[in-house]
Protein backbone atom coordinates (compact mmCIF):
# COMPACT_ATOMS: atom_id res chain seq x y z
CA UNK A 1 0.00 0.00 0.00
CA UNK A 2 2.75 2.59 -0.02
CA UNK A 3 4.11 4.90 -2.48
CA UNK A 4 6.84 3.17 -3.62
CA UNK A 5 5.23 -0.69 -3.90
CA UNK A 6 1.91 1.35 -5.63
CA UNK A 7 4.86 3.47 -7.98
CA UNK A 8 6.60 -0.05 -8.51
CA UNK A 9 3.59 -1.71 -9.78
CA UNK A 10 2.46 0.83 -12.10
CA UNK A 11 5.70 0.47 -13.92
CA UNK A 12 6.20 -3.12 -13.71
CA UNK A 13 9.45 -2.96 -11.79
CA UNK A 14 10.78 -5.41 -8.47
CA UNK A 15 11.53 -3.52 -5.21
CA UNK A 16 12.24 -3.66 -1.86
CA UNK A 17 11.47 -1.46 0.89
CA UNK A 18 13.71 -0.53 3.65
CA UNK A 19 11.99 1.30 6.33
CA UNK A 20 11.95 1.85 9.94
CA UNK A 21 9.65 4.31 11.57
CA UNK A 22 10.59 7.23 13.59
CA UNK A 23 14.86 7.11 12.76
CA UNK A 24 16.45 9.40 10.85
CA UNK A 25 19.42 10.25 8.86
CA UNK A 26 20.93 11.46 12.04
CA UNK A 27 18.15 12.43 14.71
CA UNK A 28 15.44 10.38 15.30
CA UNK A 29 11.88 11.41 15.88
CA UNK A 30 12.54 13.93 18.69
CA UNK A 31 15.74 13.22 19.75
CA UNK A 32 15.01 9.84 20.76
CA UNK A 33 17.59 6.61 20.76
CA UNK A 34 20.44 8.87 19.59
CA UNK A 35 22.70 5.79 19.98
CA UNK A 36 21.38 4.72 16.65
CA UNK A 37 19.33 6.36 13.62
CA UNK A 38 18.49 4.72 10.29
CA UNK A 39 21.68 3.95 9.12
CA UNK A 40 22.59 2.09 12.03
CA UNK A 41 19.60 -0.31 10.90
CA UNK A 42 20.34 -0.41 7.08
CA UNK A 43 22.56 -3.09 6.17
CA UNK A 44 21.18 -5.46 8.54
CA UNK A 45 18.83 -8.38 7.17
CA UNK A 46 17.32 -9.04 10.96
CA UNK A 47 16.99 -5.49 12.68
CA UNK A 48 17.22 -6.45 16.37
CA UNK A 49 20.58 -8.46 15.35
CA UNK A 50 23.84 -6.30 15.63
CA UNK A 51 26.20 -7.58 12.95
CA UNK A 52 23.59 -9.21 10.70
CA UNK A 53 24.33 -7.81 7.52
CA UNK A 54 21.62 -8.50 4.32
CA UNK A 55 23.98 -10.07 1.42
CA UNK A 56 22.92 -9.39 -1.68
CA UNK A 57 23.33 -12.39 -3.81
CA UNK A 58 24.66 -10.25 -6.66
CA UNK A 59 21.40 -10.29 -8.85
CA UNK A 60 19.71 -7.37 -7.13
CA UNK A 61 20.72 -4.09 -8.80
CA UNK A 62 18.39 -1.71 -8.70
CA UNK A 63 17.79 0.69 -11.64
CA UNK A 64 16.36 3.18 -9.16
CA UNK A 65 17.05 3.75 -5.59
CA UNK A 66 14.73 6.32 -3.21
CA UNK A 67 15.87 7.73 -0.26
CA UNK A 68 13.55 9.70 1.34
CA UNK A 69 15.33 10.40 4.90
CA UNK A 70 14.77 13.44 6.71
CA UNK A 71 11.15 14.08 8.37
CA UNK A 72 12.00 12.83 12.10
CA UNK A 73 15.96 14.87 11.51
CA UNK A 74 13.74 18.13 11.60
CA UNK A 75 9.90 17.38 12.62
CA UNK A 76 10.50 18.25 16.35
CA UNK A 77 12.37 21.15 18.16
CA UNK A 78 15.85 20.42 19.48
CA UNK A 79 15.55 19.13 22.87
CA UNK A 80 17.50 20.58 25.93
CA UNK A 81 20.58 17.93 26.38
CA UNK A 82 20.95 17.42 22.57
CA UNK A 83 24.41 17.61 20.83
CA UNK A 84 23.16 20.20 18.44
CA UNK A 85 22.19 23.46 17.02
CA UNK A 86 19.84 24.06 14.44
CA UNK A 87 23.03 24.53 12.39
CA UNK A 88 25.14 21.67 13.08
CA UNK A 89 22.07 19.57 12.90
CA UNK A 90 21.54 20.87 9.11
CA UNK A 91 25.53 20.16 8.63
CA UNK A 92 25.81 17.17 9.99
CA UNK A 93 22.23 15.76 7.99
CA UNK A 94 23.57 17.04 4.87
CA UNK A 95 27.23 15.14 5.38
CA UNK A 96 25.28 11.98 6.28
CA UNK A 97 23.05 12.19 3.17
CA UNK A 98 26.02 12.48 0.89
CA UNK A 99 28.06 10.13 2.73
CA UNK A 100 24.31 7.25 2.32
CA UNK A 101 24.52 8.66 -1.44
CA UNK A 102 27.93 7.54 -1.84
CA UNK A 103 27.08 4.31 -0.23
CA UNK A 104 24.74 3.31 -2.30
CA UNK A 105 26.46 4.79 -5.73
CA UNK A 106 29.51 2.45 -4.23
CA UNK A 107 27.01 -0.38 -3.85
CA UNK A 108 24.81 -0.47 -7.43
CA UNK A 109 27.45 1.10 -9.19
CA UNK A 110 26.98 4.10 -12.15
CA UNK A 111 23.99 2.98 -13.63
CA UNK A 112 21.81 3.10 -10.60
CA UNK A 113 19.97 6.34 -10.59
CA UNK A 114 19.66 7.65 -7.14
CA UNK A 115 16.62 9.42 -6.20
CA UNK A 116 16.54 11.74 -3.31
CA UNK A 117 13.45 12.79 -1.59
CA UNK A 118 13.36 16.28 0.06
CA UNK A 119 10.04 17.45 1.76
CA UNK A 120 8.98 20.12 4.12
CA UNK A 121 11.85 21.50 6.52
CA UNK A 122 14.80 18.80 4.91
CA UNK A 123 14.22 19.62 1.26
CA UNK A 124 16.53 22.53 0.66
CA UNK A 125 19.37 20.37 2.68
CA UNK A 126 18.52 17.28 0.35
CA UNK A 127 18.54 19.65 -2.63
CA UNK A 128 22.26 20.98 -1.73
CA UNK A 129 23.42 17.55 -1.33
CA UNK A 130 22.17 16.44 -4.88
CA UNK A 131 23.83 19.91 -6.61
CA UNK A 132 27.20 19.41 -4.90
CA UNK A 133 27.35 15.29 -5.93
CA UNK A 134 25.84 16.65 -9.38
CA UNK A 135 28.76 19.50 -9.57
CA UNK A 136 31.11 16.56 -8.42
CA UNK A 137 30.23 14.47 -11.80
CA UNK A 138 27.66 12.41 -10.46
CA UNK A 139 24.94 12.33 -12.93
CA UNK A 140 22.90 9.78 -12.17
CA UNK A 141 21.52 11.22 -8.88
CA UNK A 142 18.43 12.80 -9.36
CA UNK A 143 16.31 15.57 -6.65
CA UNK A 144 12.43 15.25 -6.51
CA UNK A 145 10.68 17.57 -4.18
CA UNK A 146 8.08 15.11 -2.58
CA UNK A 147 4.42 17.78 -3.39
CA UNK A 148 2.43 17.27 0.18
CA UNK A 149 -0.27 18.78 -1.17
CA UNK A 150 -3.47 17.59 -0.51
CA UNK A 151 -2.25 15.02 1.90
CA UNK A 152 -3.99 14.52 5.04
CA UNK A 153 -1.42 12.49 6.92
CA UNK A 154 -4.12 10.34 9.24
CA UNK A 155 -2.01 6.75 8.64
CA UNK A 156 -0.82 5.51 12.37
CA UNK A 157 1.30 8.29 14.22
CA UNK A 158 0.97 10.74 11.39
CA UNK A 159 1.85 8.58 8.58
CA UNK A 160 0.66 9.18 5.02
CA UNK A 161 -2.62 7.62 4.75
CA UNK A 162 -3.74 5.12 1.95
CA UNK A 163 -5.01 7.45 0.03
CA UNK A 164 -1.90 9.65 0.99
CA UNK A 165 0.05 6.87 -0.71
CA UNK A 166 -2.26 6.41 -4.02
CA UNK A 167 -1.53 10.35 -4.43
CA UNK A 168 2.20 10.09 -3.89
CA UNK A 169 2.83 7.14 -6.32
CA UNK A 170 0.73 9.60 -9.15
CA UNK A 171 2.98 12.06 -8.29
CA UNK A 172 6.16 9.87 -8.52
CA UNK A 173 4.78 7.35 -10.97
CA UNK A 174 4.65 11.17 -13.54
CA UNK A 175 8.05 12.18 -12.31
CA UNK A 176 10.27 8.88 -12.90
CA UNK A 177 8.56 8.92 -16.18
CA UNK A 178 10.68 11.88 -17.16
CA UNK A 179 14.33 10.45 -16.34
CA UNK A 180 16.58 7.81 -18.85
CA UNK A 181 15.28 4.89 -16.76
CA UNK A 182 14.79 1.79 -18.61
CA UNK A 183 12.40 -0.62 -16.74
Amino acid sequence: MSYAALTARRLRADYQINAYSGRGMVRNYNGGSPEENYRTFYDRALLNVPGDVWQNPGTWRPRLVVVHLGTNDFSTPLNPGEPWTDESLAAAYRSAYSGFLQKLRTRYGPGTTLLAVGAGPFAGHVEQVVRERTGAGDRRVRYWRLDDTNLDHTGCHWHYSAQDHRLLADRLTSFLGDLPIRW
